[in-house]
């Protein structure tokens, strides 16, 4: 059970991270008050490890009393220190999930003023200024009208006043206009009567109208012989912003800034109103993720969902809610838009991705809607409705996407590769003749055709500045180079209807002798395709030349490839390859 609700915190992003950036301690417990996290500063003033900690009731690793009007802590190894405390709720809806975890969070510090009130009755008056001002919060003494009498130096540097300055401020000028100042005869009251409060404020300094969160205790004392009010007040803007942080991580999607799952299932909670209707809800789903994170690496995928984040963004209104689902997938809730509506925003969605420029694909999403008129109808099967439609229109428009993610591919080979059109279809020319000259039946010729096509589309993924280089490569770069033909093969292999080539795709730049790459190959291993297209591939480059290479004749060409039969090229494909090309005109 406990490693079930610990699994929460695992849930926030950069916990720990976080946590650290507190300089007050800080533990974190479940709903039952048992312990799932502790910051080093809490470790180090409870004496408690987090691995001893964990799974433990709060009582027992943070157990407090009340003592002479402070709060007493005692400590693993015995010892009793003074604390101030702060206890906060924070509710955590993990995506994926639909149930809601309430965390409760515990701030504590050492503190000198807790005591204070006892220290300004037994410490000499020649000492009483020196821990007045040496205290770590501020501090502003009242008479029981509320007049201030005294500050201490942290509370001056806080507000950036003169001591004249605080002395004739009044609360109002302390105060941010955010604050509801009318709350505050009824907590003076309770203080007079001897009760001590503790609450937050937003503060303001009067010179320049900063703002800032602060934490007030008001308590009663005697100070010399007379009953004052002793209010501390500490910065919390730093523990603000970090709450802030886990409550945005709570609820955003770290990649894309977008809103989470969960989010996205509690405003749709909060519109299930009759105001909002009719609600609509896009689905969407990313074309091509998996080949670009096969292809290209998880980096490049990452790049493709925020292009698409920021595309669904670009389509809708500040009213609307765009989230990311979760994967490849995202979620759009749109209040008061009808089915004509929601049309045009799919369409404003495909217009700016089709605009969008490929990085490192083209980008494209399949779409599903669904609207509600009626309140009584389940957003559960409003959600299905979308989904369902969504998946219907991403089988229907697979195979043209699946072609114009390969097109764009290629032509984005055709202008960093030297793959011109007109090599390729010189390498088509020739494939298909060789194919004929070995009496290969019409499917295997297609086949080669379309392998004379794709064949360097793994070229994608290498670095244009070496694929554009004058001179020759470098090791490291030849090593790049050479991974073209693995990435092509994962990116054909994702689509069914090229599937048939990713073999010779991966194999195309294999030798006869074993030597090739990237698998060793030896002879007849070495899928036929392949065989064909590496030889026909070879004297094209020859006879056409390279920035790096000087182009060769054609009896230059065919000499190199003879004396390469059988270590290089398959002999029984140069012998049928020699009869080709003296009876076609290049």
């Amino acid at each position: 059970m406990f490693n079930q609700r610990n699994d929460v915190m695992r849930k926030i992003p950069n916990v720990e991270q976080l946590l650290s950036a507190f300089q007050d301690g800080v533990i974190i417990t479940d709903r039952f008050g048992q312990i799932l996290m502790m910051n080093e500063v809490a470790q180090l003033i409870t004496g408690w490890t987090l691995l001893e900690a964990k799974g433990k009731a709060l009582a027992t690793i943070f157990p407090v009393h009340l003592t002479e009007g402070c709060t007493a802590l005692m400590t693993k190894s015995g010892d009793e220190v003074y604390v101030e405390m702060f206890n906060s709720s924070i509710s955590i809806i993990a995506a994926n999930e639909d149930k809601e975890n309430t965390l409760q969070m515990t701030i504590f510090r050492i503190v000198s003023a807790c005591s204070m009130a006892n220290e300004l009755l037994v410490v000499s008056e020649q000492n009483l200024r020196m821990v007045f001002n040496s205290v770590y919060d501020g501090i502003i003494i009242h008479d029981l009208q509320g007049k201030i009498i005294d500050v201490n130096d942290r509370m001056l540097e806080m507000y950036k006043l003169e001591r004249y300055e605080a002395i004739h401020a009044s609360v109002e000028e302390l105060s941010s206009p955010e604050n509801d100042i009318n709350k505050l005869p009824s907590i003076w009251l309770s203080v007079l009567n001897g009760e001590s409060q503790f609450f937050e404020w937003k503060a303001r300094r009067p010179h320049d109208d900063v703002m800032f969160d602060v934490e007030v205790s008001l308590r009663k004392i005697q100070l010399h012989h007379q009953e004052v009010i002793l209010a501390t007040v500490r910065d919390i803007s730093e523990r603000k912003q970090t709450e802030e942080i886990i409550r945005y991580l709570s609820f955003n999607d770290k990649l894309t800034g977008l809103f989470n799952r969960a989010f996205f299932e509690e405003e749709l909670k909060r519109l299930d109103e009759e105001q909002f209707l009719p609600l609509s809800i896009i689905m969407a789903d990313v074309n091509g993720l998996k080949l670009v994170n096969d292809a290209f690496g998880h980096m490049a995928g990452d790049k493709l969902i925020k292009n698409v984040a920021r595309a669904l963004s670009q389509s809708t209104r500040t009213q609307d809610v765009v989230a990311r689902w979760g994967g490849d997938e995202f979620a759009i809730i749109l209040p008061n838009t009808d089915e004509a509506g929601v049309t045009s925003v799919c369409n404003r969605v495909k217009s700016i991705c089709a605009k969008t420029t490929p990085d490192p694909i083209v980008i494209s999403v399949a779409l599903g809607s669904a609207t509600k008129i009626d309140a009584k109808q389940e957003n559960i099967e409003l959600i299905k409705q979308a989904e369902n439609t969504m998946y219907v229109n991403k089988l229907k428009e697979g195979r043209n996407n699946r072609r114009k993610i390969i097109l764009s591919i290629l032509d984005d080979n055709t202008k960093s590769a030297y793959e011109t059109q007109a090599h390729i279809q010189r390498v088509e020319q020739l494939t298909t003749e060789l194919g004929n000259a070995l009496e290969l039946d019409l499917g295997k010729i297609e086949e080669l055709t379309l392998l004379a096509r794709i064949h360097d589309i793994g070229k994608v993924a290498v670095p244009n500045e070496i694929l554009q280089k004058n001179e020759g490569l470098s090791e490291d770069e030849w090593d790049i180079v050479r991974k073209h033909s693995e990435i092509g093969y994962r990116i054909i292999s994702t689509y069914p209807e090229y599937a048939q080539v990713a073999d010779e795709i991966l194999a195309h730049h294999e030798r006869w002798d074993g030597t090739g790459y990237p698998r060793q190959l030896k002879g007849e291993e070495i899928p036929l395709g392949a065989r064909i297209l590496s030889l026909v591939e070879a004297y094209e480059v020859m006879v056409a030349g390279r920035p790096y290479q000087e182009a060769m004749t054609h009896e230059q060409a065919m000499k190199e490839i003879i004396d390469c039969s059988g270590t290089q090229f398959d002999p029984h494909i140069v012998k049928k390859f020699i009869k080709v090309v003296e009876n076609i005109k290049l």
